[in-house]
């Protein structure tokens, strides 16, 4: 684990509290997820968000951005400026109904799927792939004891996507 310019591993701190040893693990954590964000960005001009918004396109030959929204688990407002953003970079396009012109889909485009089949693997992709290594009592473990985690922190109730991100511009 890196503190300061000095890297530490997690057994040095095996003589401090099983608090602190917590909190150092949180950190490692939180800390992988801002690393991997900050990756995306400046390497790939794009964030989790964005990718997962392709891939869900990328399955289906359109939809809204409220039905886009639910199925990646963000918000419809969040989602508006993830659109925007896929939208200016020309991986989508917005396209009103014949039907019923209020009606706006998303469609990705040709741009988009190559982009998304260039993109790369994203730090929940692993993160998925090697719980699905371990065993359902292991799973349920790491479950329970994060769980109890955000009650500690009275977090249960925050509301949160289900997109590892740093939390910075959709």
């Amino acid at each position: 684990m890196l503190l300061g310019m000095y890297v530490f591993s997690y057994t040095e701190f095996m003589s401090t509290t099983t608090e602190t040893n917590i909190i150092l693990l949180l950190r490692q954590i939180i800390r992988a997820i801002e690393l991997d964000s900050k990756k995306l960005s400046s390497q790939y001009h794009t964030t989790p968000a964005q990718i997962l918004a392709l891939r869900e396109l990328a399955s289906v030959e359109s939809q809204t951005l409220a039905h886009l929204a639910k199925s990646v688990g963000l918000s419809s407002s969040t989602m508006v400026g993830v659109v925007d953003r896929l939208e200016k970079k020309g991986l989508v396009v917005r396209h009103r109904t014949n039907t019923d012109r209020r009606t706006v889909n998303i469609i990705i485009t040709n741009d988009g799927k190559d982009y998304l089949d260039n993109s790369p693997k994203l730090l929940q992709d692993k993160l998925t792939d090697n719980l699905g290594t371990l065993t359902e009592k292991e799973k349920k473990s790491i479950l329970m004891s994060l769980e109890k985690m955000s009650s500690i922190l009275n977090a249960e109730h925050i509301d949160a996507s289900p997109v590892l991100d740093s939390g910075g511009i959709i």
